[in-house]
């Protein structure tokens, strides 16, 4: 008979079988093992994180998308405009057609419009003496062109407020 190679294994030769204890004993250590790392990832998650430089003003900005848009509540109390430009002098729009968008964006009137400091501070008929106050006043007339809030019509001669 020839000689058989060193990795072949007669068939009468016994075979290592794990004994239940050994069982039991590798399958207690690869529990543990995996407790301890399962515990020291939910552990790791409670631990404070590290937040960008941002973050709050990130949140902040989050939560403004619930807020309903609009003017802020002190917005009609404000004295000046945040656009304003520092030594702007006080206009006067005399003789305007001023389209105010109120009664249903309908109402017309033929008056005049004041501005001081960017915010419209009277619209209407006026008078001299309401002006007593104003040094330096830029009067422009309007002859009857139109002074709309918002609105520019590159077709005709509008104003844009």
């Amino acid at each position: 008979m020839d000689k058989l190679p060193t990795y072949y294994y007669p068939a009468d030769r016994p075979r290592r079988r794990w004994s239940r204890l050994t069982f039991a004993l590798t399958l207690s250590v690869c529990s543990a093992i995996s407790l301890v790392y399962l515990s020291q990832l939910v552990f790791l998650g409670e631990q404070s994180v590290q937040l960008p430089l941002h973050a709050e003003e990130t949140l902040q900005k989050c939560q403004m998308l619930h807020t309903k848009p609009g003017p802020l509540p002190d917005f009609h109390k404000r004295t000046q405009s945040d656009r304003f430009v520092k030594g702007t002098r006080a206009t006067l729009i005399r003789n305007a057609s001023i389209w105010t968008g109120n009664a249903e964006q309908y109402e017309i009137l033929q008056g005049d419009i004041l501005l001081d400091m960017g915010i419209i501070k009277f619209v209407g008929h006026t008078t001299q003496d309401m002006f007593s106050k104003f040094k330096d006043l830029i009067t422009l007339d309007a002859g009857g062109s139109w002074v709309t809030p918002g609105y520019v019509c590159t077709r005709s001669n509008s104003v844009l407020l």
